[in-house]
């Protein structure tokens, strides 16, 4: 089974076919275009056409294609249930997050992923976009003849290089972790920040012990 990863950004396409293999996984090839920077310039068709001449390379049958929504489309928070079982979080997040996320809750698609287990409680991170900005990309790899498998977030997508993602197994928390002082009571951490540098925008993720626990999109790039 081929997979295939697509990134739209404001600059280019970027494309890469990944093979599973014995040992891990294989990159097989890279594609990239640049897109047309003229102003007032729609790239619409110019994506479907370039999308178009490399899914005619591919079997639909034995390929996955797996397409990620900018970063910039995506509200990320982070919160604490009492609770840990994913149908209770599942039912329960749109209400919670309801007054802190910038726009309906109707409007939206919730997902999260559980970072850690204190029990009962759990901690998540909860990934919120508009249902129109999905709609709009599911529509574009249609009329480029493409079934999505997965459509992921530039962030979550960006951590998996980070996170042990094929290790089943969440983190469960018994007590707390070393203090920086008793009277505070604040546990140190161990923060990695990374920084992924775009045309337009960089994203900025933050790593706690190599799990993914904040992702932040700064309206910055390296386009001057």
């Amino acid at each position: 089974m081929k997979c295939i990863g697509i990134d739209i950004g404001s600059y280019s396409i970027k494309v890469v076919e990944i093979n599973s293999a014995a040992k891990g996984y294989q990159l097989v090839q890279f594609y990239t275009h640049q897109l047309t920077i003229k102003p007032n310039t729609d790239t619409h068709f110019e994506t479907i056409e370039f999308l178009r001449s490399i899914t005619s390379k591919y079997d639909p049958e034995t390929t996955k294609y797996i397409v990620g929504l900018r970063q910039d489309r995506v509200a990320i928070r982070t919160k604490t249930f009492p609770f840990a079982d994913r149908n209770k979080i599942s039912k329960t997040l749109p209400l919670d997050l309801e007054e802190e996320i910038p726009f309906n809750i109707e409007h939206a698609i919730f997902d999260f992923k559980i970072n850690k287990i204190m029990p009962p409680s759990s901690e998540i991170l909860a990934f919120i976009a508009k249902k129109d900005a999905i709609e709009k990309m599911l529509q574009t790899m249609k009329e480029s003849g493409i079934q999505i498998d997965i459509l992921s977030t530039e962030g979550s997508a960006f951590a998996n290089l980070v996170e042990k993602w094929n290790w089943p197994v969440i983190p469960v928390q018994t007590k707390e972790g070393s203090l920086i002082d008793e009277t505070t009571q604040i546990r140190s951490k161990n923060l990695n920040v990374i920084l992924n540098i775009g045309n337009s925008q960089t994203i900025l993720t933050i790593f706690d012990e190599g799990k993914l626990v904040a992702v932040r999109n700064i309206i910055w790039g390296g386009r001057i």
